[in-house]
């Protein structure tokens, strides 16, 4: 039988995702990804897709006037990720 490293690269190349070569081994997809690292590093990677509401109700409050730790406590993030996304709420309102 062939080592478990080369029927994911295998697999991999072939096309199949992380989620169904982890299935048809019976292992993590954890330990399909570590595989790929060690031996496709540069392999391309989806870019994810932006879902979250918070940066658009940061902008909504951020242009009602409230202040950015307010905003942080109100919406359950950091501070640091409402200032993030600070720049975004004044460059659109002029």
């Amino acid at each position: 039988m062939s080592d478990p490293h080369t029927i994911i690269l295998k697999l991999y190349d072939a096309g199949q995702d992380i989620e169904t070569i982890a299935d048809s081994l019976a292992i993590s997809t954890r330990q399909v990804y570590n595989v790929l690292q060690k031996h496709r590093p540069d392999r391309p990677r989806k870019p994810r897709a932006c879902t979250s509401d918070i940066p658009r109700m940061i902008k909504g409050l951020a242009g009602q006037g409230v202040k950015p730790a307010r905003i942080a406590v109100v919406l359950g993030v950091s501070r640091q990720y409402v200032y993030r996304h600070l720049p975004e709420a004044s460059s659109s309102n002029g």
